[in-house]
């Protein structure tokens, strides 16, 4: 599949379809059971899924890695183990996927958790017992694991045990290096692996009902020996019990390794430096299940690498008491960063102040000084000019006071950008670049303390600001902010 296809703004994932049993609709039944269990009620709006028939030889292409948020690999009558070439290439691919810089989310369900295992360095072999297992079946979950995402950290804490539906010949019999098993039973050592930050493997089936298990299931193995008469009434009485399906489900819907960088473009000494920005941002903006937050000294000449784009969900540039239209070889790179990044749409971007500014210059508008000619810092009224999903819950109230600290502003826009709000000093305060990238000229990382105890005096002693111009700062700045709102905005708009 070629990226060129794929929808902006919709999550992309794929069903690694390997089975072809006619019980189950074949592989586009079976590929479309995957889509209706894991995907959102509203996916025609969010979501976009696609069915690979890698029982056939169709597998996700490179491109693909870059562009899908994740894929799910489906049970199979097949073995793991047997010598075909759609299995080998099957293999390839999850190795390729788990060394990708993207870290796409790969989810193995019974046989796509056994292929996985083997793809990356454990073994499979036929169940301990020899026997077909067909059951519903209790699952221990361990008591200590490494760090885990929220989903299944919750869902392990919440239960100390699960019963999944079981449909399986064989089973991972050891580990590959790295992984971490998080569940057993008595039939299988290995029922949940983590086996990378973005791959996770589970023997038991969720996508299954008791139904699906009635119908289709023990008729199948009925007729193809893998069950006699007693295994037949053994599988039907263990289906009494409820299951905890759904748990899992949602668990495996939330398992998405997310990735951000902040981009600090402030070295004055009296903000604490990269580190302390940095993580200022990252408390400002995290998610619990986050994977990494990483911070780059953009002023230093760091920046993110081309490799860096795909592996990263989202950035953020800081403020800075520099100019955007300085004559600096940082801000030139900066500039070719935000450059690159517009042109490969699958990290959001959001640009703070100085950020704001940098990426209009980057994409081709105009910065020049603020059309009053004076430095602005003050709490500043900032009204919704054009309605958008991105920005009308924190304006559903009407207008918000933020905190402002520039003596320059966007005065023209890029083509194509929009603006989303704006005040009476400034006409761009709130710019939806592009579909990936959100610009805003205030602060929502200060505090009115901060602007009157690191700002202020600066702008005094410099005769920047003179001592009846600070008198009104200081009674602006008594004026609560909506900055926990914005910020929750920009946590929405980096994590989707």
């Amino acid at each position: 599949m070629s990226a060129n296809t794929l929808r902006l703004n919709v999550t992309h994932y794929g069903v690694l379809v390997c089975s072809d049993n006619e019980k189950l609709g074949g592989v586009l039944g079976v590929g479309k059971r995957y889509i209706d269990v894991f995907g959102n009620e509203r996916k025609s709006e969010l979501e976009e899924w696609h069915i690979f028939s890698t029982i056939y030889g169709e597998l996700p292409s490179k491109e693909d890695l870059d562009t899908f948020t994740g894929f799910y690999i489906s049970g199979s009558a097949r073995s793991s183990n047997e010598d075909s070439k759609w299995v080998e290439d099957l293999k390839t691919f999850i190795r390729t996927a788990a060394k990708h810089p993207s870290k796409p989310r790969v989810v193995g369900v019974c046989f796509g958790h056994q292929v996985i295992a083997e793809a990356l360095g454990g073994s499979v072999t036929v169940n301990p017992s020899g026997k077909f297992v067909l059951q519903s079946e209790k699952i221990e979950t361990v008591d200590q694991y490494n760090r885990l995402y929220r989903a299944f950290r919750d869902l392990l804490e919440s239960r100390g045990s699960l019963r999944l539906l079981e449909s399986h010949e064989d089973c991972v019999a050891s580990l590959p290096a790295g992984a971490q098993s998080l569940a057993s039973s008595a039939t299988c050592q290995h029922e949940m692996i983590q086996f990378t930050e973005n791959i996770f493997g589970i023997q038991a089936h969720p996508e299954f009902n008791v139904q699906d298990m009635v119908k289709a299931l023990i008729p199948s193995k009925l007729a193809a020996g893998k069950i006699d008469k007693a295994g037949q009434k053994f599988c039907e009485e263990t289906l009494i019990e409820p299951l905890d399906s759904a748990k899992v489900v949602a668990a495996l819907k939330k398992f998405d390794p997310k990735r951000f960088a902040v981009l600090v473009c402030e070295d004055a000494e009296k903000w604490g430096g990269k580190d302390h920005i940095g993580q200022h941002f990252k408390t400002l903006f995290e998610r619990q299940d986050d994977t990494e937050w990483r911070w780059f000294d953009v002023c230093a000449g760091e920046l993110p690498s081309e490799e860096d784009l795909a592996k990263f969900n989202g950035f953020v540039f800081s403020g800075s008491h520099h100019s955007v239209n300085d004559d600096k070889g940082w801000i030139r790179q900066a500039e070719n960063f935000v450059v690159s990044l517009s042109a490969k749409p699958t990290s959001r971007l959001v640009g703070i102040c100085f950020g704001h500014q940098l990426i209009a210059k980057a994409l081709g508008g105009v910065v020049s000084k603020n059309p009053s000619g004076k430095f602005i810092l003050q709490t500043e009224k900032v009204t919704a000019t054009k309605e958008s999903g991105v920005t009308s819950k924190l304006f559903e109230n009407g207008p918000i006071n933020v905190l402002e600290s520039h003596s320059e502003c966007v005065e023209e826009l890029p083509p194509k950008a929009e603006t989303l709000a704006s005040s009476s000093t400034c006409k761009h305060e709130i710019v939806m670049f592009t579909e990936n990238i959100l610009g805003f000229q205030f602060h929502t990382e200060f505090t009115a303390e901060e602007c009157e105890e690191k700002i202020l005096p600066s702008l005094l002693s410099h005769n920047i600001l003179t001592e009846k111009e600070g008198i009104k700062v200081q009674e602006s700045l008594k004026i609560p902010v909506h900055s926990d709102q914005v910020n929750n905005a920009v946590r929405d708009f980096l994590h989707q």
